[in-house]
């Protein structure tokens, strides 16, 4: 067998193993379904966003541009000009990625840096979270809570269960448990002035079945009691896959957008 060959079956046992099957299966991932998850556009498209979201030049995670929300309300200088919604919380929702081929696994990976200048720590009192939610036609998932308390994810409101994030501190190459809050390191009091670290975060997340459904993923943070502009998320090469198997037929229309679950048989090699 050529070697092209060879490395091509060897990719694709390993992706399908990481299905979970437990069966040798080739599959396949499409690089990103989101448009501009990187922001490079130097703008929102692709997205939808209330409060107090942009992207800037500043506080760059990656690139030229990076995306934010904050939580700055009236009167206290938010970044895009908007004030947060109700003066306490910011929204950024992608729009709809489409699968071409039924998938049994989402896999969502993104950058964030979270600064505050709240206290921090584990008796912290104002937490203002943001976090990181896939939306699927099942149900929606949290990947990721970040707080002045510390960080923790996943949770899902559906099965299966195997829904797994890991969450790696790009300055110091740590990876931080999940298994308990990890307090990450904050700048207090410097909320926009000085750099804090950038995570990586990587999410695998299981569907149970062949689906064609479509997906989003959605960020927000929430001024906690307060109502002070203190906290922001920076997020950056936000990416979502679909992983099937490439002798999966492709996925039937969507008309109206609306999801559906793959009714037709896999078509296997002849």
């Amino acid at each position: 067998m050529k070697r092209e060959n060879l490395k091509r079956l060897s990719m694709g046992v390993s992706l399908g193993m990481c299905l979970g099957t437990g069966v040798l299966q080739p599959a396949w991932a499409i690089e990103n379904a989101l448009e501009n998850g990187d922001f490079e556009t130097g703008n929102l498209s692709g997205w939808d966003s209330s409060g107090d979201a942009g992207v800037l030049d500043q506080n760059v995670l990656d690139g030229t541009w990076s995306a934010f929300i904050t939580t700055a309300g009236e009167g206290e200088n938010p970044l895009s000009g908007n004030d947060a919604v109700g003066n306490t919380a910011s929204f950024l929702d992608s729009d709809f990625g489409f699968p071409t081929k039924p998938y049994k696994a989402i896999s969502v990976s993104f950058l964030v840096r979270y600064k505050t200048d709240e206290s921090v720590g584990p008796f912290s009192f104002f937490e203002d979270p943001f976090h990181a939610e896939l939306v699927t036609g099942q149900g929606a998932v949290e990947l990721l809570t970040i707080k002045t308390d510390g960080i923790s994810g996943p949770t899902s409101a559906f099965p299966p269960t195997g829904i797994s994030t890991k969450v790696t501190d790009l300055e110091t190459g740590e990876r931080l448990s999940l298994s308990r809050p990890a307090i990450p390191t904050f700048v207090e009091d410097e909320l926009f002035a000085l750099r804090t670290h950038t995570l990586k975060v990587e999410s695998r997340v299981p569907v149970g079945r062949d689906s064609c459904d479509r997906v989003r993923i959605k960020f927000h943070i929430l001024d906690w009691e307060d109502t002070e502009v203190n906290s922001a998320a920076f997020i950056d090469n936000v990416k979502v896959a679909f992983v099937s198997s490439p002798l999966a037929p492709h996925c039937p229309p969507q008309p109206n957008g609306l999801a559906t679950f793959a009714t037709e048989p896999h078509v296997g090699a002849r």
